[in-house]
């Protein structure tokens, strides 16, 4: 890996997540303000997001947007992500934050990296090295400190603990079969093709075809983010993170959501930071630059 796409790689993952930290609280915000089930918001975002990226690489690419169609590997690989990658980690994003928080799904959704180590040192069939294994345990202490109140652990259901854990498990299925893809095809494109076929098939299965009351130009707003910057530039930016930077340090980069979640609650509420906090964010910023430095 050289420095440029070092460089590129951790650009691109602090943007995406800081994208999907604010994406999280606008996405708690309308899912209770506005009563809405997490499915019907899962599949329109992803019909949506979908629907948008492929006008756009009709127009940049024009009949070269369908050259991954008319190759079977691709195209298998291309149904097995947009299923088991993408459409069961937004089904399990959005159900966990509505059965629990958006900090407690970050939080849930951060073990991911342990899943992602285990996968990556299996296939491999060596140990992890030491320096990734610290930045992993640092980033994980990390975000519990800054998701977590002080004397409080996760405040789980039976019910929640299990989208939690799902939603990890998710989240390492995304990273993981999205890389081939990303590998020999943009990232635009493999999210877009993504996003549009996970958001037929959910249709097919959820029929989101009905009409929730209460819904003002408001709620347009927050939709438009969610799908413009949230899934769109938020999805794009971070497969293209884990294409230069490898799955296990890519991932570590989506530690900073969190962080800036926290950041982002104190400018805009006017609150202070506690200790806890710039423990959380020292220990995160450390795990990214041992990423940078001596991975």
């Amino acid at each position: 890996m050289n420095n440029d796409h070092k460089i590129r790689g951790t650009v691109c993952g602090i943007a995406a997540t800081v994208t999907w930290g604010i994406n999280g609280t606008v996405s708690q915000y309308v899912l209770q303000h506005y009563d809405l089930d997490s499915m019907w918001l899962a599949c329109w975002r992803m019909l949506f997001a979908g629907f948008v990226i492929f006008l756009f690489t009709i127009i940049r690419k024009g009949r070269g947007c369908f050259e991954i169609l008319k190759d079977k590997k691709s195209l298998r690989d291309l149904i097995i992500f947009a299923v088991f990658g993408l459409l069961f980690n937004q089904l399990c994003y959005f159900t966990a934050i509505q059965n629990t928080d958006a900090g407690t799904a970050t939080v849930m959704q951060s073990m991911s990296t342990i899943v992602i180590l285990i996968a990556t040192s299996f296939t491999a069939r060596r140990f992890p090295g030491f320096y990734k294994t610290a930045a992993v345990l640092l980033a994980l202490t990390g975000v519990y400190l800054i998701s977590t109140e002080s004397g409080i652990g996760l405040s789980l259901t039976p019910k929640g603990l299990f989208w939690g854990l799902l939603l990890a498990i998710a989240a390492a299925s995304y990273i993981l079969l999205s890389r081939p893809l990303v590998d020999r095809w943009d990232s635009l494109t493999v999210v877009g093709y993504g996003m549009l076929l996970g958001g037929i098939l959910f249709s097919i299965i959820y029929r989101p075809l009905r009409f929730h009351p209460g819904l003002d130009t408001a709620f347009y707003f927050y939709f438009a983010f969610i799908v413009l910057f949230g899934t769109i530039l938020a999805f794009s930016l971070f497969l293209l993170c884990i294409h230069d930077l490898g799955p296990v340090s890519g991932n570590l980069i989506g530690n900073i959501e969190p962080m800036t979640a926290t950041i982002l609650t104190a400018v805009l509420l006017h609150t202070s930071f506690s200790a806890r906090d710039l423990a959380g964010f020292a220990c995160i910023l450390i795990s990214v630059m041992i990423v940078q430095i001596l991975t």
